[in-house]
């Protein structure tokens, strides 16, 4: 370290300092003067032009390419609209004109669904779970006649009123019936029966 110091104490009092190597001289050395800027000449402003001189022609814009024409989209063809769960309850009522037939109480085994199961083990579950819910569907409408009965003290009075009142105000999926065979609504027993037409 002593060593060191002396060194460079001794470079800094005496002597001719080094010559810098060639490529520190280049960049050391003074740059080229650039010349000033020359003014340019500016554009004389409209007072200094003659009243006479003609103004500048107005620019035409440049030709667009035509757009290509637009093929007519086919409309598509009118589809069918499906029939609506409300027409196919309503297709399941017998209506006045239609009250002439053979009545039953409605009752589990009703539905067309499930007809011709349950004689194999293979199909029985199928069988007993449609069995299942039109059991829940007729003990539905029993407890909501029984409820509507101690509110109104009377049984819904019309077919159209136990519709409202009963099935739809409970949310009551009743099954659909084989063909042949209709909704009917008893007034003075207040029960659904099922009509076989004849």
């Amino acid at each position: 370290m002593l060593i060191l110091t002396a060194i460079v104490v001794a470079g800094c009092t005496g002597g001719e300092p080094e010559p810098l190597p060639p490529e520190m001289q280049q960049a050391a050395a003074p740059t080229a003067a650039t010349a000033p800027a020359q003014p340019q000449p500016s554009a004389p402003s409209a007072q200094d032009q003659p009243a006479t001189a003609t103004p500048p022609a107005a620019e035409t814009p440049l030709a667009q390419p035509a757009a290509p024409p637009v093929a007519a989209t086919p409309q598509p063809a009118a589809m069918a609209q499906p029939i609506s769960r409300q027409s196919e309850e309503d297709e399941q009522w017998a209506t006045q004109a239609e009250q002439d037939g053979v009545r039953k109480k409605a009752g589990v085994g009703m539905g067309q669904q499930g007809h011709g199961y349950g004689h194999d083990p293979i199909t029985y579950p199928l069988a007993a779970y449609f069995r299942i819910r039109e059991r829940i569907g007729i003990d539905q409408i029993k407890h909501a006649v029984d409820l509507y009965k101690a509110l109104h003290g009377h049984y819904p009075r019309t077919q159209d009123e136990f519709r409202k009142e009963i099935i739809k105000a409970s949310a009551i999926r009743l099954p659909t019936l084989p063909a042949g065979e209709k909704y009917l609504y008893d007034p003075d027993k207040g029960e659904l029966m099922v009509l076989r037409m004849r």
